[in-house]
């Protein structure tokens, strides 16, 4: 069975950005006092890791993709 990727190229970016950006929040001391590493780095985590690997369970699970189609049935970014 082949996974196909359903996150486009603008998307991964995008994702990797966020997530990235959400991982630094608590470090930096962006998010104020009592914030939770679990809450960010558990957020920062997922949108980074969908990002990387260009799938998206919520996505496959509600039938979008933001990724082109090449010719046949691969899947590209």
């Amino acid at each position: 069975m082949k996974i196909e990727r359903n996150v486009g190229k603008m998307d991964r970016v995008l994702r990797v950005l966020i997530g990235i950006g959400l991982l630094l929040v608590v470090p930096l001391g962006l998010a104020g006092p009592g914030a939770s590493w679990t809450v960010f780095g558990l957020a920062g985590l997922a949108v980074l890791l969908t990002g990387v690997s260009g799938l998206c369970v919520t996505y496959k699970l509600l039938g979008i993709s933001t990724a082109k189609r090449r010719s046949g049935s691969e899947m590209a970014d």
